[in-house]
């Protein structure tokens, strides 16, 4: 998404939630459960041991606004949380409207051009 690299592998959850305030640019995520779902580790987080939320506003476009959280620590059962500032957006909302959508290593903000 947004021309933002993945992880290599695919991977899976058991869940996981963000909560954003763009106003504010507070920002919360929590992943549940986060295991490789290819190659010699399957069900395993192997070697990932942190991880980072990304807000993408406008993926792609020539106005496109990348944001990310600080690295957090992914534990040997795949959970990780972060709750911290990455803000604010309020300029963004002029042009984009938000949507939340999942991506490698952490659950991204993906704001959508508003029409």
């Amino acid at each position: 998404m947004g021309n933002i690299p993945g992880g290599g592998q695919p991977w899976s959850t058991l869940g996981g939630q963000a909560n954003v305030n763009l106003r504010s640019g507070r920002l919360e995520f929590e992943i549940r459960g986060l295991v490789l779902a290819g190659g010699n580790s399957i069900g395993t987080p192997d070697a990932i041991n942190q991880v980072k939320g990304t807000i993408v506003c406008g993926p792609g476009s020539a106005t496109q606004f990348v944001a990310d959280t600080p690295l957090v620590s992914l534990s040997a059962q795949g959970n990780a949380e972060f709750e911290g500032n990455v803000g604010p957006f309020s300029n963004r909302l002029r042009t984009h409207k938000p949507r939340i959508s999942g991506a490698h290593r952490g659950w991204p903000l993906d704001c959508q051009r508003r029409r």
